[in-house]
């Protein structure tokens, strides 16, 4: 009988150490594992006059917090980044974008960003002709890859349109 208690004992202590294994796998897995990452923000919890710190840093003077709202004015480029997001494989962003005027008779641009770095994004925008060239509207996504502007359409990143439907107003 104690021969018989040995094995089921041995059996029973391996079995606890193999169920401490997985469970200690399982854990790491979990912890390793990509984790979502949710943000929505409310800009009247911002001091008027800021630019949203410390979740935005704002790469360009023109970017201002008032009345509840990010309002910017830059001429040339310029972001307003949010901090504390993280790195993702695969990334949603809604934002709300209401352009109220032109500020320039050039290129006006006003759009989001999957930003990394300035010298690694994506952007979507709403885009509008010089006046000069008929003020035609349009969206544009695209991207810049290890400091090169328009990667998406150059060799050798370029990529494929599925569909082009053209402009817009």
């Amino acid at each position: 009988m104690s021969s018989k208690r040995s094995v089921s004992d041995i059996m029973w202590k391996s079995v606890l150490v193999v169920s401490a294994v997985v469970a200690f796998v399982l854990w790491l897995a979990s912890a390793n594992a990509p984790q979502s990452f949710r943000f929505s923000d409310d800009f009247s919890k911002y001091p008027a006059g800021s630019v949203g710190e410390p979740n935005w840093e704002a790469t360009n003077i023109g970017f201002e917090v008032r009345n509840g709202t990010m309002h910017t004015e830059v001429t040339g480029r310029g972001y307003a980044i949010l901090k504390v997001a993280l790195m993702g494989r695969s990334v949603t962003v809604e934002a709300t974008l209401m352009v109220h005027r032109a500020i320039s008779t050039e290129w006006k641009i006003a759009g989001i960003g999957i930003f990394v770095d300035e010298r690694n994004y994506w952007h979507i925008a709403l885009v509008e002709s010089p006046d000069a060239q008929g003020k035609k509207h349009f969206a544009e996504l695209h991207q810049m890859l290890d400091g090169v502007w328009l990667s998406d359409v150059q060799d050798p990143t370029r990529l494929t349109t599925e569909e082009e439907t053209g402009g817009f107003d």
